[in-house]
């Protein structure tokens, strides 16, 4: 079964919360956000949404509030990826009916064989598409569950109710064998965006991140100018946007690894959240706040000279 097309910037969602509660009106302010700077989709609860921090009633809660708001403007997969694989199906169960794309699923399991990673996903899939008639996204990375190869792809995407895989990997190789095997019924994405030109040379259609929450304008700026073949120009914007990541206090990242306290303290500087994080990460200090808002700012300000 078909799902609508990714294309381009699908950013990784940021989930709010403003004193351990939802906060509603920066999550609706934050798709608002999104759509104006024209993203070609929406992945929610996934690891950049810090989903293995949230609760099920949280996520149900989130998922209502951004497909009512999104209301189908753009392509929206959701995440139902749970430990406990009760939890997964009780959620596909209270969202099924909402007004969205396809789920997405991530084993979380780092010593499940590939052979009960591949039932997981013929289970999960054929339950969505017999109940709900929504098809199902793989969602792969070494950092969470097993390594996947490329014969585990080439097998999913012959599964009917799969539409596609989100294959984050820095290992270009493996990257550039998995962009082969996109055709009309199954789409693989990218997922490390420091890559993004690479991977759009190799033939990847979208790329999705949560540095796409922060800066979708700037992961569109490398897109665009590739497609329309000013190669200088995408370059000069990943570099842009590389050299920024690459700024980020390293002292964060072997905190929390994941990106969402300094992503969700940069959009409060633009206006969105309380820059609240879930209990397992912590928020910047003063002096990596100085050096974010620094490097931000003068991120922001090259892009409206250059745009």
């Amino acid at each position: 079964m078909k799902c609508r097309k990714l294309i381009g910037t699908v950013p990784v969602v940021q989930s709010f919360f403003r004193k351990n509660k939802i906060d509603k009106t920066a999550q609706e302010k934050h798709i608002d956000f999104l759509i104006k700077k024209k993203v070609g989709g929406l992945w929610v609860l996934g690891t950049g949404s810090e989903d293995m921090n949230i609760n099920m009633k949280k996520r149900v809660e989130l998922t209502k509030i951004i497909t009512m708001k999104n209301k189908g403007k753009v392509p929206l997969i959701i995440g139902c990826s749970f430990f406990c694989e009760e939890d997964v199906y009780e959620f596909i169960d209270k969202v099924g009916k909402l007004n969205f794309d396809a789920f997405h699923f991530m084993p979380y399991h780092p010593l499940l064989s590939l052979r009960q990673i591949k039932n997981q996903y013929l289970k999960i899939s054929n339950y969505t598409i017999k109940k709900f008639g929504k098809p199902l996204w793989a969602y792969s990375s070494a950092n969470w569950s097993k390594k996947i190869n490329y014969d585990f792809i080439k097998e999913l995407s012959s599964f009917k109710g799969i539409c596609g895989i989100k294959y984050s990997t820095s290992n270009a190789p493996d990257q550039i064998k998995a962009i082969q095997l996109n055709s009309n019924n199954f789409q693989v994405i990218t997922a490390v965006v420091k890559q993004f030109i690479s991977n759009l040379s190799a033939g990847v259609e979208a790329t999705t991140t949560s540095v796409a929450g922060l800066i979708p304008e700037l992961v569109n700026l490398i897109y665009s100018n590739f497609k329309i073949g000013n190669l200088k120009k995408a370059l000069y914007y990943q570099r842009m946007l590389n050299n920024f990541l690459d700024s980020v206090p390293r002292t964060l990242k072997n905190d929390n690894f994941l990106g969402a306290a300094e992503e969700k303290y940069l959009l409060k500087l633009r206006g969105i959240g309380t820059g609240e994080v879930s209990s397992y990460y912590r928020t910047p200090s003063t002096n990596e706040k100085k050096i974010l808002k620094k490097n931000f700012l003068s991120l922001i300000k090259k892009l409206k000279t250059r745009i």
